[in-house]
């Protein structure tokens, strides 16, 4: 049998091992976010004016579609499934 102590350590161990976890992967996604940024920034792409959230599911079709050699904002524009920062007439 384990005392209760070892099993209360044990758990705290787990406990502060999966925060630690999930702290060091938000850290990562978002230096992940500001080195997209800046790469898009540098190729003059300018997407985070119209999306809140650069590794949300719009903007990552939007990067496909960019990446296949779409270039006509209107076609863009349709790859959104919510409202986003900018209407699509300012894709334009």
């Amino acid at each position: 049998m384990i005392p209760c102590d070892a099993e209360g350590a044990s758990k705290k161990w787990e406990i502060s091992t999966v925060t630690r976890k999930k702290y060091q992967l938000r850290r990562e996604r978002g230096q992940l976010q500001n080195q997209l940024a800046a790469l898009l920034e540098e190729a003059h792409i300018k997407l985070s004016s119209f999306v809140s959230d650069l590794l949300g599911a719009s903007a990552r079709r939007m990067l496909k579609a960019l990446a296949e050699g779409e270039n006509n904002p209107a076609a863009l524009a349709v790859l959104a499934d919510k409202p986003l920062r900018a209407t699509a007439g300012t894709f334009v």
